[in-house]
């Protein structure tokens, strides 16, 4: 069993990235032998960060356990709305807390927008700070557009080519998942 959490990056009101964060989750449990886990930064309200976590004193406990998932799992994927061209603050603000977690771990990026671009802005800055922190950003990302409208709020996708999509994004990053982690076997 491959172990990917799902880190939904915003905790806005009226954000729709939940849709796709439950979405991915779904498509992964249909996928069979991986155990995904939706991690909702709304959900653990972090406090900003003001050092590295292990380097706090005393640490929240939503915080400690924020790093027992990541660091145990064999791969993550992280949900993102663009917000302005970026990715937003409290996913910065999440991310920053850990560093020895990432070291070499797939990590799968799905941004997501209201209009045409899929969050392509906030997918090149993602990759950035997962290479600067010694994470593995698989080459496939998961852009979906037109957020509002693509899933309903259970996750399910109004396009069944979503579905397609996401099964060539989940089998790309079990690859990696697989590889670097040594678990299962690896189909070239």
């Amino acid at each position: 069993m491959v172990t990917i959490p799902v880190i939904l990056g915003s905790t806005r009101e009226g954000r729709q990235s939940v849709k796709a964060a439950r979405f991915v989750v779904n498509q992964m449990r249909a996928a069979g032998n991986i155990a995904p886990a939706l991690v909702d930064l709304k959900e653990c309200a972090f406090p900003m960060l003001q050092n590295k976590l292990f380097r706090l004193k005393d640490p929240s406990p939503a915080l400690v356990e924020f790093s027992r998932i990541v660091g145990a799992a064999d791969a993550l994927v992280v949900v993102s709305p663009e917000y302005n061209g970026s990715f937003p603050g409290v996913l910065k603000n999440a991310l920053d807390y850990l560093l020895d977690e990432y070291k070499r771990k797939p990590v799968g990026i799905v941004t997501v927008s209201a209009g045409p671009m899929g969050g392509r802005g906030c997918l090149i800055l993602l990759r950035q700070f997962f290479n600067a922190v010694g994470a593995v950003p698989v080459p496939a990302a998961f852009p979906i557009n037109n957020v509002g409208s693509a899933l309903d709020d259970e996750g399910q996708p109004a396009d069944p080519s979503l579905a397609r999509r996401a099964r060539e994004f989940i089998d790309e990053l079990l690859y990696y998942a697989r590889r670097l982690s040594g678990k299962g076997p690896v189909h070239d």
